[in-house]
C-alpha cells in the first residue's frame, strides 16, 4: 500500500499500529552523465514489492 494512493479518509482509518517506512536517499554527484537525484529515483524502485514469480501473493 502507497499512502500517496489513498485519500486521507482511508488514512485516518489505518490502525495506529501499521508500520510506514519513509525511503530516503542521499543526493549527491554521480558524474557529469547522471543526475543528482539518482539515488533517490532507485529508491523509488527498490521499495516496490517483488514481481509475481518472486512474491506468490502478487499472483
Amino acid at each position: 500500500m502507497d499512502l500517496i494512493e489513498l485519500s486521507w479518509p482511508a488514512v485516518a482509518a489505518l490502525s495506529k499500529d501499521t508500520p510506514v517506512v519513509f525511503p530516503i536517499a542521499a543526493l549527491e554527484q554521480h558524474g557529469h552523465h547522471l543526475p543528482l537525484f539518482t539515488d533517490s529515483l532507485l529508491l523509488g524502485k527498490i521499495d516496490l514489492p517483488p514481481p509475481a514469480p518472486f512474491c506468490p501473493q502478487n499472483r
